[in-house]
């Protein structure tokens, strides 16, 4: 009896001990693929084309030679930087990846666009109180920054401040109807998700956004995901009430 007892304490903690693995892995995958976020220009130099294409294939290598490859005086230099900074956090390099973005804000700091990029690789680092000031500074420099609003939420929601990045993301949506952006944050909130299943306001957030994109089923996935790991906060209540809105508006004849 006791060596039962035992086997299955050994096969619990090793089911434990998996799940762990497999969500440090999900998690460090999603901060690998969190850039770049700057916002690029339509028609990007084969160079940088190629590189951000090798960053996103994971052939780190190919990305951080092309990346590096870009003059200061190129045109293209901040969205290279913001690249090669996510291919060195690829790589292991974290710290030297935090310091490529910030001497960005250094060379340039009345560009928004570099406190954006900066704003990223402290994310990846899991810096998100840093990452949201930096975001904020950028703000100051471009109120109108359609990506910044945006990832000044997943910022707070990446903090657990849940209220404070659904309002966020609300009036962005309100403010700015472009759909790129739309998308692009859409995507960079699923990645979070994926990682982070455990955070019970990413699955808010979600179906936030399956709402505005009158995706039902998936807002009321959602929705239930949060209430099966929080049924008691302040946004418990509101979530049920939308919980029961969405399967109304999926099957309108009960």
């Amino acid at each position: 009896m006791k060596t039962t007892s035992t086997a299955r304490t050994v096969l619990v903690f090793l089911g434990v001990l998996g799940l762990v693995v497999v969500l440090s892995y999900a998690y460090n995958k999603y901060l690998e693929s969190t850039a770049p976020a700057v916002e690029t220009p339509l028609a990007l130099s084969e160079t940088v084309r190629d590189g951000i294409a090798a960053l996103r294939e994971e052939r780190y290598g190919d990305a951080r030679r092309l990346l590096e490859s870009v003059a200061a005086d190129d045109p293209e230099y901040v969205v290279a930087r913001h690249g090669l900074s996510a291919t060195l956090f690829a790589q292991g390099e974290h710290e030297r990846s935090v310091e490529v973005a910030r001497a960005l804000t250094d060379e340039r700091p009345q560009d928004a666009e570099t406190w954006i990029a900066l704003g990223w690789a402290q994310h990846r680092m899991g810096d998100h109180t840093s990452a949201e000031g930096v975001t904020l500074q950028a703000l100051q420099l471009d109120a109108e920054h359609k990506a910044a609003h945006y990832n000044l939420a997943l910022f707070r929601l990446a903090q657990g401040r849940l209220p404070e990045a659904i309002d966020g993301y609300y009036k962005e949506m309100e403010r700015n109807k472009d759909v790129p952006a739309f998308s692009r944050a859409r995507q960079d909130l699923r990645r979070l998700h994926d990682a982070r299943a455990d955070l019970p306001g990413v699955h808010y957030a979600l179906a936030f956004f399956a709402k505005t994109a009158l995706s039902r089923q998936e807002e009321i996935v959602e929705l239930q995901h949060f209430l099966d790991l929080d049924t008691t906060g302040p946004v418990a209540d509101q979530a049920r009430v939308r919980l029961e809105e969405a399967r109304a508006a999926l099957n309108p004849d009960g």
